[in-house]
């Protein structure tokens, strides 16, 4: 340990613990000095590690070059480890997988979640919207927005209508996306909470009778049964991938798509004379969306990378085997990449904003998240011109695993 410690610039090093509540709940201010300082580092759990929050910095991360991949090298300095455990347990998703077999899920997974696949959804996604804001507006004026709405997103228009979950395979995705939260303190060597394996366990066994039941009844309009339909020159998903990817996707993309539309009515909310732009003009809604994402995404940290060779970015000194870690929301405020970025501005059709990650590991969902953004946006200003915050001055608060910021409840007021 004395030697990993030799190598690293003390003044390099900020008093900071990313497992507590201090920067979720301030992550606006943190985050905007962040993205002026080159990578630092961090002692979590008594173990160095790397922060990355400049724009280009972490385009050098996410683009690897042999420098930066998702698992450790073979060799590296010892007393460096990654300080939580992988939150999905034992499922590996995409964004921890490197080279051909990373290439080869998204190549067999990218036709489900292409531009056409997204566009021939957009009738259902449009009805189930439709229906969720006739249930909102019947309890008007007043509405939860997270809860009512947001929360609600996924669960009904991916995984109902999508995915075609029945109401109770819904239930236990949801269960499951919930207790992702209990692994935001958990230690590299801790065991998960038992709520949270048996909640694994039944998302398992409900996965699997699911594909069991595609594979004999595929259906039409049914990703998992595209999925499980999707060959390439005879390659096809196993039982395995296929579990995998859909517990990523039907517990992770809830949280995420969930947290990012909130925050797109609340910094809307705030700028009234914008959000009235929108109403009167709805086709500026993908760029206020992409703004909104910018300046407050879903979370303040992307993944862990790992530092493959003793390298130097930005300055600093990264030995072998380091884990990095990128944050992708403060990249998203560098003012070399975004000018006066605590601005926010629907006119500004930011270019590479980085809430989707980068390079090979860029989100193969982002296309479906963003539609179902889009969408609901417009949904609700056509239906509902006086839409805004209930409280302009409203402050959330922020909850969710690890490094998420998603805004507990946000009341609005339809009219």
């Amino acid at each position: 340990m004395t030697d990993v410690f030799e190598t690293l610039d003390p003044a390099k090093f900020v008093d900071i613990d990313l497992q507590s509540d201090i920067v979720r709940q301030q992550f606006p201010d943190i985050l905007a000095d962040w993205a002026t300082r080159p990578p630092f580092y961090i002692l979590q759990n008594g173990d160095p590690q790397a922060v990355v929050s400049r724009f280009a910095d972490m385009k050098e991360v996410v683009n690897g070059r042999g420098r930066f991949a998702a698992t450790p090298p073979e060799t590296s300095t010892a007393g460096m480890r990654k300080f939580v455990p992988n939150k999905f347990m034992r499922v590996v998703p995409p964004t921890q997988m490197e080279g051909p077999p990373h290439a080869r899920i998204r190549r067999l997974i990218n036709p489900a979640f292409g531009e056409g696949a997204i566009r021939a959804f957009e009738p259902v996604i449009h009805k189930r919207l439709g229906e969720m804001i006739d249930r909102i507006e019947k309890n008007g004026p007043e509405f939860e927005a997270m809860g009512d709405l947001c929360a609600q997103l996924m669960p009904e228009v991916m995984l109902e209508a999508m995915f075609g979950f029945t109401p109770e395979e819904r239930r236990i995705f949801v269960r499951m996306n919930h207790c992702l939260r209990l692994t935001k303190k958990l230690k590299p060597d801790e065991p998960f909470p038992a709520e949270y394996v048996a909640a694994f366990d039944e998302a398992e066994e409900t996965i699997n009778a699911i594909i069991a039941d595609r594979r004999r009844n595929p259906r039409h309009n049914d990703i998992v049964s595209e999925l499980i339909a999707t060959s390439d020159d005879g390659d096809m998903l196993s039982d395995v991938e296929l579990f995998e990817l859909i517990f990523i996707f039907g517990a992770g993309a809830i949280e995420s798509t969930a947290s990012s539309f909130a925050a797109a009515l609340m910094m809307l909310g705030r700028h009234p004379d914008q959000f009235d732009e929108i109403k009167a003009d709805t086709s500026l809604i993908p760029q206020a969306i992409d703004e909104c994402m910018r300046i407050h995404g879903p979370g303040f940290l992307l993944f862990t990378r790992y530092a493959q060779i003793d390298t130097e970015l930005g300055g600093t000194f990264l030995p072998a085997g380091m884990p990095v870690y990128v944050s992708h929301q403060a990249a998203a405020l560098d003012p070399k990449q975004f000018p006066d970025p605590l601005k926010f501005d629907i006119h500004r059709k930011p270019a590479n904003v980085p809430v989707f990650g980068g390079g090979v590991h860029f989100c193969v969902g982002n296309r479906l998240a963003k539609a179902v953004m889009r969408i609901a946006l417009t949904e609700l200003v056509t239906r509902f011109p006086g839409l805004r915050l209930k409280d302009p001055q409203f402050q959330p608060n922020y909850v969710g695993s690890l490094s998420e910021t998603q805004i507990e409840t946000l009341p609005m007021l339809l009219w």
